[in-house]
């Protein structure tokens, strides 16, 4: 105990001298923050100090295995080196001995986006910093034009810490930028190929400007694979937690494009109406449900999915208690009231969420969750044949087994990584029920490996846009996937890429599992081939949580163990397998 008290008595006496060191050799490495947000005055200076006390559970940068820049890298004023999508990238990465920047390449089928990563570390100030791309052709002329390439480059979000400021986030911002001497810049190209590509090896350049230095040009060699992704099956479900309300159309049809372009099926919302109370009698107005359910149909969302508020306000505003039978007089009359339009106008599927039950309530927003309430909730949708949903987490002190009620529901929802859900996952996959995911972290891995690890039929995140900010300038809820700003445009953050990547890697390994029970020909070893693919994907092994959905408990990119590498193998493998297996042949 004594030798506690005097470490803690040097630390404390250290700390400003350990503080004040980390100030002046942070200046360098993170100035980029001053240029990002040039309102900000304060650099971050404090990120050592704070991850040796544990306030920052991020990779710790290690300055090992550096090449020194060659001599005609320096006379030009910068390096380019080799990152993937999949990695890392912060201001203070270096190049290793083995990231030379020879050309970039990626792989996808026709109608995927394709993220090409590079970086770039100044050796001098420079300014102006910006891609320029050419159309990527194959042999005979067929190409994919240059207007189907993005260019980017990665910004940094922050957010205080006392003295300074901690990385919170990092999004992909188009147009020129500026990189400090001593800084990397990620640059980043998403490569959105053609639904009518033809399968086939495409080359082209992208050619890095920097004012006042040297052009430099890099080939581009993108494969477009000779397959398109099997069909999913009814229940999958790709979703992100919106909180938008329902804006006018043009920014709305903007937040579906960019929804629907990460890979997400269904569109998770409040309920798109509302309701007069008269008596007994509920009348409900579907004017904002008219009006959007034509966009969602537009974009191709298949499922919307509600949240559970609007029967608690039913109680509410009819002035009785929950499950009284006039309130479920009440809310069955607005469930068939809306099952009726979806039929009747063709409506995406309708979906009724139930979020975490509860045996022991620790706040007001959170009550009416316990077990008789999920009984009642799922019985009447039943009884309206409306589809119901519920959200476990874990439910208390309950003496009662929540899970019991799992056959009651249509779908179940539960974290893929957080250990109190495990008997979740297990008993609805003995109740030969549906699994769906959700909170398990806005990553690669939790949106696709993660979910055919657990036979689960899809993901989602909270929350996916900081709309409450509208300005990618200023600091986001670090579990936002995007800033959606005041003009209907969105500002795609790093996770909200890694997120659409996850969601690509399952659908080339469902498309793989299709391909082997669909396999008609004679060649045994392709299928024994394609089968080691698959074993191998949910072989991937990483760390379980303690905490809900996004901390830093929970499986990251952010993870010193990880490796981006290691998924685009494993999903490289899987196209060779069901390219072998379809009999498909590049064109």
């Amino acid at each position: 105990m004594k030798k506690i008290f005097f470490f803690a008595f040097l630390l404390a006496l250290c700390l400003p001298c350990v503080a004040s060191a980390a100030d002046s050799s942070e200046d360098k490495y993170w100035k980029v923050y001053q240029l990002d947000h040039k309102e900000t005055k304060d650099v971050v200076t404090t990120i050592k100090i704070w991850k040796k006390l544990g306030r920052l559970k991020e990779t710790k940068y290690s300055e090992s295995n550096i090449f020194a820049p060659a001599a005609e890298d320096k006379q030009r004023g910068y390096t380019l080196f080799s990152k993937g999508a999949g990695e890392d990238i912060y201001p203070n990465n270096k190049p290793g001995k083995d990231d030379a920047l020879k050309e970039l390449s990626g792989s996808g089928v026709k109608g995927q986006f394709v993220p090409l990563v590079f970086c770039l570390l100044a050796h001098e100030d420079l300014s102006g910093v910006s891609l320029e791309v050419t159309d990527l052709v194959k042999e005979g002329g067929k190409s994919i034009p240059k207007e189907s390439i993005s260019p980017f480059h990665i910004q940094y979000e922050y957010m205080r810490a006392d003295a300074g400021q901690i990385l919170k986030g990092r999004y992909l911002a188009p147009g020129a930028c500026d990189v400090p001497e001593g800084i990397t810049r990620a640059l980043w190209l998403t490569v959105s190929i053609p639904a009518g590509a033809e399968s086939g090896v495409y080359k082209g350049s992208v050619t890095v400007n920097v004012s006042g230095k040297t052009k430099t040009e890099l080939p581009v060699t993108l494969e477009v694979f000779p397959f398109e992704f099997a069909e999913y099956s009814k229940g999958h479900t790709w979703w992100m937690w919106y909180y938008n309300g329902y804006p006018e159309d043009a920014v709305l049809e903007q937040h579906l494009i960019n929804l629907k372009n990460h890979g997400m099926t269904c569109f998770d919302s409040a309920v798109p109406a509302s309701y007069k109370i008269n008596g007994d009698a509920i009348t409900v107005d579907f004017t904002t449900a008219d009006r959007v359910a034509p966009l969602l149909k537009k974009y191709g969302f298949n499922k919307w999915m509600f949240d559970n508020t609007i029967y608690f306000q039913i109680a509410k505003d009819a002035k009785t208690e929950l499950w009284s039978p006039l309130h479920t007089k009440l809310f069955r009359s607005l469930l068939t009231q809306f099952k009726e339009r979806e039929k009747k106008d063709g409506w995406p599927e309708v979906i009724w969420t139930l979020d975490e039950p509860r045996e022991q309530e620790d706040d007001k927003s959170r009550t009416y969750r316990t077990y008789n309430d999920v009984m009642n909730y799922c019985n009447i949708l039943k009884d309206t044949k409306s589809v119901s949903n519920v959200s476990w987490t874990h439910w208390g002190n309950a003496k009662t087994d929540y899970t019991k009620l799992i056959p009651q529901c249509d779908l179940t929802t539960t974290h893929g990584l957080y250990e109190p859900c495990d008997l979740v996952i297990k008993r609805t996959h003995e109740y030969n029920k549906p699994l769906l995911l959700y909170n398990c972290g806005p990553t690669r891995y939790a949106f696709g490996v993660l979910v055919k690890q657990n036979k689960a039929l899809g993901n989602s995140q909270f929350w996916w846009g900081a709309a409450h900010y509208g300005d990618p300038t200023t600091p986001y809820a670090h579990s936002s996937c995007a800033v959606l700003k005041r003009d209907g445009s969105v500002v795609d953050t790093v996770e909200w890429e890694q997120i659409r990547e996850g969601v690509y890697d399952y659908e080339y390994l469902w498309t793989l599992e299709q391909a082997i029970k669909k396999y008609k020909g004679s060649d045994m070893a392709a299928v024994r081939a394609a089968e080691r693919v698959l074993s191998a994907a949910e072989a991937i092994n990483y760390p379980r949580g303690k905490g809900d959905a996004y901390g830093s408990d929970f499986m990251s990119e952010h993870m010193k163990d990880f490796k981006g590498s290691q998924l685009d193998q494993m999903r490289l493998k899987a196209a060779r397998a069901i390219a072998s297996l379809t009999g498909e042949k590049t064109k």
